[in-house]
């Protein structure tokens, strides 16, 4: 399982997510984005993340997506 956000400096999480499934297709991916987000949100649920978490982290969210 691997979570991350979905705005980073070098690599966006969407870019992240395809390398991942292209190597490693059974790995599940977690997308944490931001209200502003929604779109690249929506685009990486496409790519086949396996759940979207809202910021700000809220623990018992967090520990359901998991």
């Amino acid at each position: 399982i691997i979570i991350t956000d979905i705005k980073m400096p070098v690599m966006d999480g969407i870019e992240l997510l395809q390398q991942i499934k292209t190597l490693y297709p059974d790995t599940e991916v977690g997308i944490i984005f931001g209200h502003g987000d929604l779109e690249l949100a929506i685009a990486a649920l496409k790519q086949d993340a396996a759940d979207l978490i809202n910021k700000p982290l809220n623990n018992d969210f967090l520990e359901i997506s998991l």
